[in-house]
């Protein structure tokens, strides 16, 4: 990057910034970036009429420039956010810059990619376990078999508007509730 990169002197909270411009945000290059799928850039955010309510907030707090940048994950076909980057003064970003920029989403894209998979794949796992345990409670309580036991958690659950590992978690204190939905105790 033609100057290097170097920090803000008088860095601005992330929080003022939020506070300050938190009614705008649905008109900012972050957010038009994200909806857009395109790199969003503003030279002079002074001078710059597409977002009429954020701007005039971002150059008050002490920010002249910003390039948004679209995070998207690995395959290309689920938005995940965008990145703001933020300049004191006005300027004209390089196409090394840009790059830059495009570099540093692609990398957070996929960590937040990969979080995001991790957290799914936890909440399944969680809620197997949950369905297995109340499996086994009402095997045990009922006299049933596995899969006998099964039907009863997918005939309550959609019954009651509910996930089955939700539904789990009723089965397992609540005779009078497996009974309403049509099993024997």
């Amino acid at each position: 990057m033609a100057g290097g990169c170097r920090p803000w002197r008088r860095p601005i909270p992330s929080s003022r910034l939020r506070t300050s411009c938190n009614t705008s945000w649905a008109r900012a290059p972050c957010h038009d970036s994200a909806w857009q799928g395109a790199t969003m850039v503003s030279r002079d955010l002074a001078a710059d009429s597409r977002w009429p309510l954020w701007a005039p907030k971002a150059v008050a707090l002490g920010i002249g420039s910003a390039l948004g940048a679209e995070l998207v994950n690995k395959a290309g076909d689920r938005r995940l956010g965008a990145v703001n980057l933020y300049w004191a003064r006005a300027r004209v970003f390089t196409s090394d810059e840009v790059a830059f920029a495009h570099l540093m989403t692609r990398h957070a894209a996929l960590a937040l990619d990969a979080s995001l998979t991790v957290e799914g794949l936890n909440i399944a796992l969680d809620g197997r376990k949950r369905i297995g345990q109340a499996r086994g409670i009402l095997m045990e309580r009922h006299g049933s078999d596995e899969d006998r036991a099964f039907a009863v958690l997918k005939r309550y659950s959609p019954g009651q508007q509910r996930q089955a590992a939700r539904a789990g978690r009723a089965a397992g204190g609540d005779r009078a509730a497996a009974s309403r939905s049509g099993d024997p105790g």
